[in-house]
């Protein structure tokens, strides 16, 4: 089946805040949805805005997040799994909210009481540093910038200390990883973090034929991989535990992490979902990744 952003972004939107980070990535990747559909395996651009209901004459040069905002309402609702209806009433909009209103525009009127949840909405001040003005009846489109903003800063503050000592610690024990045989060369080592190898995403996924998308600002990674008619999507960002497998989401026992500037990834769990057979041999502490 074919999956795009906004296909796995409609998943993670089934609780609303969970889709807070993945916003963020399509935010600044500035991906064009031209490539989207490339890389979503779909051959006719017209098919790909018709599916998801975006205007005909959308330019294939239009950034991912742009569009995925002119997306229907009644559209997202489908995604959802939801009737139009359920969605209005879920998220407290009014009736000027159509099948046709832009997803940007219908989600901006949800107060905060529907969007948040009146029994989140004081901890939900406290973590965005949002003031006594900032009511239940407040709309999300009058904070949506402040929290934004907020996740991108609060990503920038890498827990770099705590990562580097991992890796010092582990360097000396590192472990070597093979694809079909031949040993791969590295350029920051892997090492076993709660009894998971980690390896520099780079390194390791483009040796095994996938694409890479990195955006250093959110700390996000989104990995892609053809194989055939069918195209995987990988979504994960580090020190979260949720990384999202085409439209399921799945939780890591061991997040990804930045060291060195990398971004070090569990591998067994990306590779096996890439169609990959992995082995460990603890005695040599080595990896073996089997593609062929």
């Amino acid at each position: 089946m074919k999956k795009t952003i906004a296909a796995i972004l409609a998943a993670c939107t089934l609780s609303f805040s969970a889709q807070f980070a993945y916003a963020e990535y399509i935010n600044v990747s500035g991906r064009t949805i031209g490539e989207v559909a490339e890389q979503a395996g779909y051959t006719d651009f017209n098919e790909f805005l018709a599916e998801y209901g975006l205007p005909s004459d959308l330019s294939a040069d239009t950034t991912e997040s742009d569009a995925y905002y002119t997306i229907p309402t009644g559209k997202i609702a489908e995604m959802y799994g939801m009737e139009l209806d359920e969605l209005k009433e879920t998220l407290g909009l009014g009736d000027n909210v159509t099948y046709d209103t832009a997803w940007g525009e219908a989600e901006s009127q949800s107060p905060l009481r529907f969007y948040i949840g009146e029994e989140y909405l004081d901890a939900f001040k406290a973590e965005y540093g949002l003031g006594d003005e900032v009511t239940a009846d407040t709309l999300w489109g009058e904070v949506r910038n402040i929290v934004d903003q907020k996740t991108l800063d609060d990503n920038q503050r890498l827990t770099a200390v705590n990562a580097q000592q991992i890796y010092d610690a582990a360097e000396a024990s590192s472990v070597t990883i093979l694809k079909n045989g031949e040993e791969l060369a590295l350029d920051v080592n892997a090492y076993i973090k709660n009894d998971r190898t980690m390896v520099p995403l780079r390194g390791v996924f483009e040796a095994c034929g996938a694409s890479v998308d990195c955006d250093d600002e959110t700390k996000t990674a989104f990995i892609t991989k053809a194989s055939g008619e069918e195209t995987t999507f990988i979504f994960l960002q580090a020190d979260s535990d949720a990384a999202f497998v085409n439209s399921e989401k799945i939780t890591l026992d061991t997040p990804a992490e930045i060291v060195n500037d990398r971004t070090m990834v569990p591998l067994r769990f990306i590779m096996e979902q890439l169609g990959a057979e992995v082995s460990w041999d603890g005695e040599s502490r080595t990896v073996s990744i089997v593609t062929e």
